[in-house]
């Protein structure tokens, strides 16, 4: 999306200067140049399969913020070249600059309820949408683009590192697999995500035709035992009500030698328990407020070994979100 949006700015530029050296005004230049960056984003977004239903759920908030940017954004040019006497080309370039400032605090606005939604009480989970987890690593702010995408290569990278040049003939289990795109990044062949909310099930159904959803519960799959060559359970232990059973249907139904990766905050860290807090203040769609157990490292560790699965390495997010693969090795005693 930051490519997708330099693309547009740098071609805008172009036009609105050339319009503006055709001998138009630069009012002229400006409010033309408002349709044009539209189109082109429109056609940019739609040729490359951005999905676009977070945007279209919520679109009379973001109608809002995009009428309000592009207002500060004339306001701003005008008051550039009219009365600070600014060269036309350093002032588009400035007011962009204003604009998106504006686009991301009234963002913000939008996020906390301010325009066209009531806010919930703080201490009230805000309902987690069918398509949360897709928009969060597609369409989230920066920061939470950048740690869905990072988690998501960590688990990547260990189940490739784990199955080799076996991955295409692997199979590969997520429960709890939300609305993420983690298992279309996977090269496998059979993929199956298992997960709670029909509503996630059937979004994920029409977006990836690669793999199988199922609704179920985690801690009671129906899977086959030692039918899944890797197991994933990704932001989900925590959230889990019961996380021992959840832990032993992994291991039930993860073949003998096979790997499980389990992500999960770990609470000890200082730095996940300030993430915590700005999580819940500005991602009020997420799952704030569901975290049933506050696990740490060691504690997951512990309860994987009891149930046979012996740990391997554990990568981090900034020290604060957990990555760890297990290998099964049998049921210890």
């Amino acid at each position: 999306m930051l490519i997708i949006g330099g693309v547009v700015w740098a071609v805008y530029i172009l036009f609105l200067n050339a319009v503006y050296w055709l001998g138009f005004s630069y009012e002229f230049a400006s409010v033309i140049g408002i349709p044009f960056s539209w189109v082109l984003n429109y056609t940019l977004n739609t040729s490359l399969n951005f999905e676009q239903s977070f945007q279209l759920k919520r679109f009379a908030s973001f109608a809002v913020v995009s009428g309000i940017g592009w207002l500060l954004y004339l306001i701003t040019l005008f008051f550039l070249v009219e009365v600070a006497g600014v060269q036309f080309f350093a002032a588009t370039i400035l007011s962009i600059i204003s604009k998106t400032v504006s686009n991301v605090i009234f963002q913000q606005a939008v996020t906390f309820g301010w325009l066209g939604e009531a806010p919930h009480s703080s201490d009230e989970p805000v309902p987690v949408s069918a398509d949360y987890d897709w928009n969060a690593y597609y369409h989230g702010n920066l920061i939470q683009k950048w740690w869905k995408r990072r988690l998501a290569n960590i688990v990547f990278d260990m189940v490739a590192a784990a199955c080799g040049s076996r991955l295409q003939l692997s199979i590969i289990t997520d429960l709890g697999c939300g609305s993420s795109p983690i298992l279309m990044l996977i090269p496998s062949r059979i993929k199956r995500g298992l997960e709670l909310s029909q509503e996630k099930v059937g979004f994920m159904r029409e977006r990836d035709i690669s793999s199988t959803y199922v609704q179920g519960r985690a801690e009671d799959t129906r899977f086959d035992s030692e039918s899944s060559d890797v197991t994933l359970c990704i932001e989900v232990l925590e959230h889990h009500p019961k996380p021992h059973l959840l832990i032993a249907e992994i291991a039930r139904i993860t073949a003998d030698g096979g790997t499980v990766i389990i992500a999960t905050p770990d609470f000890a860290t200082p730095l996940w328990n300030i993430v915590e807090v700005f999580y819940g203040l500005l991602m009020r769609k997420g799952y704030h407020g569901e975290h049933d157990t506050k696990f740490t490292e060691s504690s997951v560790i512990a309860l994987a070994y009891a149930n046979g699965l012996a740990h391997q390495e554990t990568r981090s997010i900034l020290g604060a979100d957990k990555i760890m693969r297990f290998k099964k090795i049998g049921t210890q005693t």
